[in-house]
């Protein structure tokens, strides 16, 4: 599934999920979607979805349609770019699909299958951090936490959104954090009563003899 997630304050809508075929914005109801924002023409373009390439056609909307920054009449849209129409800036995100393989045992395989729930807090484990999943002979520094896929700088596209830097994925075009980070967030808290007791009693003593 391809999603346009909107970025900064509330339009009515958290996130776009575009439907195969024409999806057609703007602000007013008889759209597919309906962007509440004075930037935002009536009729402000049309997104098609087809054979798995995403096409976005300005129709000729006042404030313009920009992809990463540039304007643009007609372009392709790809997973980690960010959209803007007018002001409003939208962040594309492909869900991985499922193979086969990767579908648990009893459960029914084909559309609509959801995947294992995420372990833990939701953030899927990586396989491998160490190397690019991409590009083998890479150390990788960024990991997925949609996907949990590993890769190099070369491969993470970097945007500006909002005034913070957004990383996404080559692969589903989720936000990738650095691996440090990423193996904090795989690291559970301690949740034993004498772990956390030891974990208060040494924070005193450890800025006492800094």
């Amino acid at each position: 599934m391809v999603r346009l997630r909107i970025e900064g304050r509330a339009y009515g809508l958290q996130e776009i999920l575009l439907k195969p075929g024409l999806n057609r914005l703007g602000r007013i109801a008889d759209n597919d979607f309906q962007i509440n924002d004075d930037s935002i023409s009536s009729h402000h373009c049309q997104i098609e979805l087809k054979d798995g390439v995403i096409t976005v056609l300005d129709l000729n909307s006042t404030n313009g349609t920009f992809l990463d920054g540039q304007p643009i009449q007609q372009a392709v849209l790809h997973p980690g770019q960010v959209l803007c129409l007018g002001t409003v800036l939208m962040v594309c995100q492909v869900d991985p699909v499922m193979e086969p393989a990767d579908i648990p045992a009893g459960q029914p395989s084909g559309t609509g299958v959801s995947p294992p729930a995420a372990k833990p807090a939701g953030i899927p484990v990586a396989v491998n951090t160490d190397v690019c999943n991409q590009h083998p002979q890479a150390a990788a520094k960024w990991c997925c936490v949609t996907c949990g896929g590993a890769f190099c700088t070369a491969c993470v596209r970097t945007t500006r959104v909002g005034g913070q830097f957004f990383r996404a994925c080559p692969k589903c075009g989720g936000s990738c954090v650095s691996v440090a980070e990423y193996t904090r967030l795989m690291t559970p808290a301690p949740t034993n009563f004498f772990a956390r007791w030891r974990e208060a009693f040494s924070y005193p003593l450890k800025k006492f003899w800094k």
